[in-house]
């Protein structure tokens, strides 16, 4: 609503009764008096008011003017701006879901400047968003910078409900069919789905081909809400244990056998011998002699079988056939082992009396045995059997070794004794020969056998020893000629010890560990042990070391200002030669620095430790002239200048200076303005 009010109160601008009235400019340009309706109210008073001002009215100009008796009066004109309302909100709604109770409205548009918008009409924000909504019809208002409104109502819908808990019905496992199935009974219908892990769903609502397992079905309704509950498909029914049975065998006097479940065994398990015709019974009884499947069956319906032979009427036993061990070398007993006939029921003796179900009779002494062996019915049979003398043991073998030298590394063994036909021998105990003799021996300590042909053996040990070694290299110290001594030595430090000898010239060796007075050159230095081996090193007595040369020096004398001198040895100069002034201490420096006035001895040394010699003097310090005694010449009206004469001290090697710098021969200085000067005398020194 836009108002306008005439600016001044009718006491102030018109006298008496006065009537406002206002005026609009129409769109032909005549301005007519404006009436109260739908549009206008106040028209007739100070304030004219437009309402719902429509978008036509943009631009009308209006004026107000107040009559009396008397005058006329009128305003200033002034003009409608029309401010067109927002565009109807476009909005986007976000419902509730299973798991989020409320929703949301956004404002697509209008959006942009000056905007605002409210779920209520009352207060507005400036964001388009308006969240945690509960389910109900809002009125989503949006209102521009100059007040206008628009609207339009929107829903948020009702939070939408889980399905029930699934009702489902199982089909387990069984013996023949390894795996399950699940049926959902309900909810069923359209919209429902199902999963068995939570993330897979299908319309379908049985799942087939399940594992045993513990599952969560899980129904889904068309609003994406569920519910679920647990089901476990059973393991497989085990088939029961192999049956373990007790068979009682035909006998003599008894021609059928029986059989006798021992395990499994308790409720809902039967037996059968057949596979057919099961029992609850356990026994089976008068079983002629075959071979039976016994099957057992559990209440699943699950089996499980072995085999049980009933045997043969037992007839009397075969002869026994026997195998002989004869007594041996080390062991003085012999054994007897039936080979048939054996089995279940058969028992043996080899005196008649005591019977035994081992096939074995074993540390016998030497005779002739009866075997006897004897069924389950007590028949019998027999044979005789005898375990030989024991053979005896060959002597203990008589050898000879040859032992490794340093040049033939192996050694040898021969067996003296016993020898003869029959006879076999070995260093291992395993592989026999004929021959007496083993050779290529490596050291070591080995066991001769020999063995007869009773197969007896017996044995001694012969050590081979180990190949001597070669002596170390010799660790040889040579001691070089000096610059006194023209010849050197050579001392072997190791090896050292009995039986070793030693050589400089591969010949002639000597015990003695040192060569003297050996002229210049290289010795091959040779050590023998006691076995002959040798080894050797090369040591070098190097050439007389030359003395150096006699050192060439320059002395630098003391000045008046310096009381000391030095001396330089400018050659010989290098690596290993040292110097001294006094023939006791040595410097690598070739300079002698602060030295007194003196007459010094340099002596070079080289690394030999030769040495050579010169003398160097360094001079007394010089002493300084007398003080000067001078004769001054004053400047005079006529001469400006005045001079100065030395008188003493004069004389050759004396100059002079009056500024300390520039010196002359000559004792006088002339031509001198006035001023103070310093007159220096300086001598030769």
């Amino acid at each position: 609503m836009q108002q306008f009010r005439k600016p001044y109160s009718n006491n102030t601008a018109c006298p008496g009764n006065c009537q406002p009235n206002f005026k609009v400019l129409n769109s032909s340009g005549i301005w007519v008096n404006v009436v109260n309706n739908a549009n206008y109210s106040g028209a007739n008073t100070n304030t004219l008011s437009v309402n719902q001002a429509p978008l036509s009215f943009n631009g009308n100009q209006y004026y107000c003017y107040i009559t009396s008796a008397t005058c006329q009066i009128n305003s200033d004109a002034a003009q409608l701006y029309v401010v067109p309302p927002p565009a109807i909100p476009d909005t986007i709604a976000t419902h509730p879901n299973c798991t989020t109770p409320t929703g949301s409205v956004t404002v697509n548009s209008p959006v942009g400047f000056g905007l605002t918008y409210s779920i209520d009409g009352t207060n507005f924000q400036a964001g388009t968003t308006f969240g945690s909504l509960s389910p109900n019809t809002y009125t989503i208002t949006v209102k521009n910078a100059g007040g206008c409104t628009s609207s339009i109502p929107v829903s948020i819908n009702p939070v939408p409900n889980a399905p029930v808990t699934p009702d489902t019905a199982l089909t387990q496992p069984t013996c023949t069919t390894p795996t399950g199935s699940i049926t959902v009974n309900s909810p069923t219908g359209t919209g429902f789905t199902y999963s068995i892990d939570g993330i897979t769903f299908q319309s379908g609502t049985t799942f087939n081909s399940l594992a045993p397992n513990t599952y969560t079905i899980t129904v889904k309704n068309a609003s994406g809400c569920t519910n679920s509950t647990t089901v476990t498909i059973n393991a497989v029914p085990a088939a029961p244990a192999v049956p373990n049975i007790a068979a009682t065998q035909p006998t003599c006097t008894t021609p059928t056998g029986s059989i006798l479940v021992n395990s499994p065994t308790g409720s809902g398990f039967t037996y059968s011998i057949d596979g057919t015709t099961f029992q609850s019974g356990t026994t089976f009884a008068t079983l002629a002699p075959n071979t039976y499947t016994i099957t057992v069956k559990n209440a699943s319906g699950c089996t499980n079988s072995t085999t049980v032979t009933i045997n043969a009427v037992p007839a009397a036993p075969t002869v026994p056939n026997v195998a002989t061990t004869q007594p041996t070398c080390t062991t003085p007993t012999g054994s007897i082992t039936i080979n048939l006939p054996t089995g279940t029921g058969f028992t043996y003796s080899i005196d008649g009396t005591n019977f035994q179900a081992s096939t074995t009779f074993a540390t016998l002494a030497p005779n002739t045995y009866t075997i006897t062996v004897k069924n389950a019915d007590g028949c019998t049979n027999s044979t005789t059997v005898t375990i030989n003398a024991v053979p005896a043991a060959p002597a203990v073998p008589n050898v000879a070794a040859t032992q490794p030298t340093c040049t033939t590394p192996t050694g040898s063994i021969i067996v003296n004794s016993p020898t003869g036909t029959g006879f076999t021998y070995s260093i291992d105990g395993t592989n026999f020969q004929a021959s007496t003799t083993f050779a290529t021996l490596a050291p070591n300590t080995y066991t001769i056998a020999v063995k007869n042909a009773d197969g007896c053996t017996n044995s001694t040990t012969v050590t081979l020893n180990a190949v001597p070694a070669a002596p170390t290299v010799p660790n040889a110290v040579a001691t070089q000629p000096t610059c006194t001594t023209p010849t050197g030595s050579i001392v072997v430090n190791a090896p050292t010890g009995t039986g070793f000898t030693y050589s400089i010239d591969g010949t002639n060796f000597q015990s003695s560990t040192t060569f003297a007075t050996l002229a210049p050159n290289t010795y091959t230095i040779t050590v023998k042990n006691a076995s002959g081996c040798t080894n050797s090193t090369t040591a070098t007595i190097n050439a007389v070391p030359a003395a150096p040369a006699v050192p060439n020096i320059a002395a630098t004398q003391p000045t008046c200002t310096t009381p000391t001198g030095s001396i330089l040895v400018n050659s010989p100069t290098g690596t290993g030669l040292t110097y001294s002034i006094d023939g006791t201490n040595f410097q690598s420096s070739t300079t002698f620095t602060s030295l007194a006035p003196n007459t010094y001895t340099i002596t070079v040394k080289n690394a030999s430790g030769c040495t050579n010699s010169t003398t160097a003097t360094i001079n007394a310090v010089p002493a300084a002239p007398a003080v000067p005694n001078v004769a001054t010449t004053q400047p005079t009206c006529t001469t400006p200048t005045g001079s100065i004469v030395v008188n003493s001290p004069t004389g050759t090697g004396f100059t002079y200076s009056i500024d300390g710098t520039n010196f002359q021969a000559s004792s006088t200085f002339a031509t001198l303005a006035p001023n103070t000067y310093t007159i220096t005398v300086k001598n030769a020194s």
